[in-house]
């Protein structure tokens, strides 16, 4: 159909030059015209079409290099992505004109980026939250190498890790909870005012000081024993 109304276009162009020119005929057979001014005359209007044609060529050649130089650029920044996201190749399909395979490189292009760029965000909102448990219960974060894009599955075992910290973590507290009223409660029927930096922490107005390790833990149900 594109291609029909072209055709028809193009026609449409000769048509019109035939009719102007036989218009200017005309015009010239009015006004008396010799036949040397109307070749003069002629090679005029012959220079402005093909002057005119000659740019548009020109301009449609700038455009037709403009998009293979960016199919190349769009591959090599492709293949860079590909490769720093661990996915495979893109492969174009075939028989594509260079106007939809630029237009599809740039499409899957934006794509990646945009994609690369979730999981970096993902990735920074849960490291963070894994430090923060991490600092809380004295383990080791989750490695994610630095400098790279993680994979999805990383971002899931990250995230199972901070689940796995986080159930700890409430587990200690509870534990921690249930101590710190022992004793605040002992301390306070014995009018023992407390000693050591342990003693101050586990019954400090901000909990958060208090570090849920497991050798803290430990050494305030050792407290709690002796206290008892």
């Amino acid at each position: 159909m594109t291609s029909r109304k072209s055709e028809t276009l193009a026609s449409s162009l000769i048509s019109g030059i035939n009719m102007a020119m036989a218009q200017l005929v005309d015009i010239w057979d009015g006004i008396g015209i010799m036949e040397e001014q109307r070749v003069e005359r002629m090679l005029t209007v012959k220079k402005h079409i093909e002057d005119l044609l000659r740019d548009m060529i020109t301009e449609e050649e700038s455009l037709r290099h403009r998009i293979k130089s960016s199919i190349v650029i769009s591959q090599k920044q492709l293949e860079a992505i590909c490769e720093e996201m661990k996915e495979g190749p893109y492969k174009l399909e075939e028989g594509l004109t260079i106007l939809q395979t630029e237009k599809n490189l740039r499409y899957r292009l934006e794509a990646l980026q945009k994609e690369k760029n979730d999981r970096l965000r993902d990735l920074k909102a849960l490291q963070l939250e894994d430090e923060e448990l991490c600092v809380q219960l004295c383990s080791t974060p989750y490695y994610v190498p630095s400098n790279t894009v993680p994979s999805y599955e990383q971002l899931k075992a990250l995230r199972e890790h901070i689940q796995d910290l986080t159930a700890e973590r409430r587990s200690r507290l509870a534990v921690f909870t249930a101590l710190r009223k022992d004793i605040a409660l002992l301390a306070s029927e014995m009018g023992h005012d407390p000693e050591t930096s342990l003693e101050r922490e586990a019954v400090s107005d901000d909990p958060d000081v208090f570090l849920l390790t497991h050798d803290n833990i430990k050494a305030l149900q050792l407290l709690v024993g002796q206290v008892c």
